[in-house]
């Protein structure tokens, strides 16, 4: 599901900004993934406590998983028409479990 968007939002536990802890469980914080490559994934995390952990963070793939619960909004910008009208900006977003 994360490959297979343009941007995720996904729920992650908010101790994803200090990465080398064990978070107690999963989910329940949102952040905006924008990239995932080679397993690295980066994602911006607005309640990051510095830029380092706030902007374009990247963390292996393994590690995003412990924080990772499985579901989040996968976000297609290709069609930003409504009606045929292209002024109008309408992004697919569909759950995902």
């Amino acid at each position: 599901m994360l490959t297979q968007s343009e941007f995720f939002i996904a729920s992650v536990h908010h101790s994803i900004r200090w990465p080398e802890t064990e978070p107690p469980a999963r989910g329940g914080h949102l952040v905006l993934v924008t990239a995932l490559n080679s397993g690295v994934i980066r994602f911006h995390n607005p309640s990051g406590h510095e830029a380092a952990t706030r902007e374009n963070v990247e963390l292996p793939l393994e590690t995003f998983d412990r924080f990772f619960a499985g579901r989040g909004i996968a976000i297609d910008a290709d069609d930003r028409k409504v009606n045929g009208d292209p002024a109008v900006d309408r992004s697919h977003a569909s759950a995902c479990r």
